[in-house]
């Protein structure tokens, strides 16, 4: 590792908030799942947070880090990498 700190943990992500029913959507639609994914609300849905942005301010510093590629591409690029392993 050229910079940062060896056995650190770095959030990777993007400024723009999702919320886990539109990340699993974009997921289903992109692997071309033909069902709808189930999402089970919990007892209190005021407890979670709506929408979920990662702190990328540690990897930003240390890496100069900003993200290039888009959600969408990174679902596809995972789903081409993780296909022929599960074969």
């Amino acid at each position: 590792m050229m910079r940062g700190k060896s056995g650190e943990a770095y959030n990777v992500g993007s400024k723009e908030g999702l919320s886990i029913r539109q990340l699993a959507e974009t997921v289903t639609m992109i692997a071309g799942l033909r069902l709808p994914p189930e999402i089970k609300q919990t007892p209190d849905p005021t407890v979670l947070p709506s929408r979920y942005v990662p702190d990328t301010t540690k990897i930003e510093s240390a890496f100069d880090f900003a993200p290039t590629t888009s959600l969408e591409v990174s679902i596809q690029n995972t789903l081409n990498w993780l296909r022929p392993r599960l074969q």
